[in-house]
């Protein structure tokens, strides 16, 4: 290239050019042609009775999907107030009276004597 001159060097370049711009047009042609397909609507229904069976599909669908909602939300005691369930002070009443009914239970079940050391062991192996 050193010893070529200026217009030589031009020429080359344009040619190169020119190459690199035809390949790039070969590139971008696609390599199919697309085409509308020539099928009709094979479809002999009115659009009214077609739209009644969607419809009814949909609120089946609906209704399984609600059906399987109900059943399978979990909703904790602990938004007893969303459904109006009192106010605060009823529903601490509720829990001190379960806590004193259960520890009521749990110095009677202490006061209970031991039979047999079976017993003892069988309760603790239970609880691991």
């Amino acid at each position: 290239v050193a010893g070529k001159s200026f217009v030589e060097r031009w020429k080359i370049d344009l040619d190169r050019r020119s190459k690199n711009m035809q390949e790039l047009e070969k590139s971008l042609v696609p390599d199919f042609t697309p085409r509308i397909s020539s099928r009709q609507n094979t479809d002999t229904e009115p659009f009214e009775e077609r739209l009644a069976k969607d419809l009814a599909m949909r609120s089946d669908r609906a209704q399984k999907i609600e059906k399987y909602k109900v059943e399978h939300t979990f909703k904790p005691e602990i938004n007893k107030t969303e459904k109006g369930y009192g106010n605060f002070k009823v529903r601490l009443a509720e829990d001190v009276e379960k806590r004193r009914t259960k520890m009521a239970q749990v110095e009677i079940d202490l006061k209970k004597p031991l039979d047999t050391s079976k017993e003892l062991s069988a309760s603790s192996r239970k609880k691991h």
